[in-house]
């Protein structure tokens, strides 16, 4: 068997080409160089080869040098522990990225299956007066046929509501993956800025520039998909309120609180909003006490604290008299959005979000 290290096409008989370095042949095989991977052909499947120059072959091996910078065998000895935690990132980038996607196709459906609910409970509500009216001795058929259509409309409004918690479920799901990714990313970020650092003060050779150049160029293109929003407030009794806009109408007065499961408001400020309520109590909220309480959910269309803004909010509405001298809680509903920096001494809060 002969050895080279030439850059070929290899034409197959099948019409199909293959581009790479021929690293040895036999009567019956052809090994290709691909790069990061090695190919091995039958001959007989083999149409013919054009073979380039030994420029071309350099070329070619400077490519992919290049290319494959943080991968295999081209990434500079001593990086490839930091080259293996790069394409962890890059791979919990795909997976956050999938996250906000599927987090936005579940905010499509959520207003309409919430409005088709609201639908089926006024339709309920207008069945069970006419239940009342219908006294069974009187009319054995018409009562019957009245509570079948009870029964039809609470096993589909049931339905619903199994929807809606499901799907608050898998977006609580995604958001943790996102988040997840957050953090990672902030920590490989700070490893690599350490080792970047490092590099800069020392004789580098020509594969270690392009390696971090390389990765330095990427994390920049990631970085570039975070928002940070500093968000206006005020400190109160050790507690931080804040001016959030509600469905772009008006603004409430809202206490930050990552203890609370769901955005919630008044029913007062909620009508000077104009959000639209049916009066129709469907969920039960745990006080701070530990009371519980009645209260109807709602979807708002929007929620904005400074810069940060999230569409298609689920939200509690409340009697006044549980919200204070408050329009209100800022709850995980909207926070569960955004990675969350206070800084105390400075009075600083940040509100992080991947957006790509």
């Amino acid at each position: 068997m002969t050895t080279a290290s030439l850059a070929d096409t290899v034409y197959l008989k099948n019409g199909r080409t293959l581009d790479g370095l021929v690293v040895s042949q036999s009567d019956t095989d052809i090994e290709l160089d691909m790069g990061l991977s090695r190919v091995t052909v039958k001959r007989s499947q083999v149409e013919a080869i054009a073979r380039s120059v030994t420029e071309e072959n350099t070329r070619l091996r400077d490519e992919w040098s290049e290319r494959y910078i943080t991968r295999g065998k081209f990434t500079p000895p001593g990086y490839r522990a930091l080259a293996d935690e790069f394409h962890a990132i890059e791979r919990a980038h795909r997976d956050a990225s999938a996250a906000h996607t599927s987090i936005r196709t579940h905010r499509r459906h959520q207003p309409r299956r919430l409005e088709q609910r609201r639908d089926l409970e006024r339709q309920l509500v207008a069945i069970n007066e006419e239940l009342a009216r219908t006294r069974p001795e009187d009319n054995p058929h018409a009562y019957n046929d009245i509570v079948e259509r009870n029964n039809a409309l609470r096993a589909r409004i049931l339905v619903l509501q199994n929807q809606t918690v499901k799907t608050e479920g898998e977006i609580g799901e995604d958001m943790v993956r996102i988040a997840d990714y957050i953090r990672s990313f902030d920590t490989f970020r700070e490893k690599f800025d350490e080792a970047h650092a490092s590099f800069a003060v020392s004789e580098a050779s020509k594969t270690e520039t392009v390696f971090f150049d390389t990765v330095l160029a990427r994390l920049e293109s990631l970085d570039n998909q975070f928002r940070e929003n500093h968000i206006p407030h005020e400190t109160r009794f050790g507690h931080l309120f804040m001016e959030a806009e509600i469905n772009g109408r008006g603004t409430a007065h809202l206490m930050f609180d990552t203890g609370a499961s769901v955005v919630t408001l008044s029913d007062v400020a909620a009508r000077r909003l104009g959000v639209k309520l049916t009066g129709q109590k469907k969920a039960e909220l745990r006080m701070a006490d530990g009371s519980v309480v009645e209260a109807e959910t709602v979807m708002l269309d929007s929620v904005q604290v400074g810069d940060a803004r999230v569409e298609n909010v689920l939200a509690a509405i409340l009697p006044a008299r549980y919200t204070d001298d408050k329009d209100g809680l800022l709850g995980m509903t909207f926070l569960r959005e955004f990675i969350i920096h206070y800084d105390a001494s400075r009075g600083d809060l940040v509100l992080r979000q991947f957006a790509p």
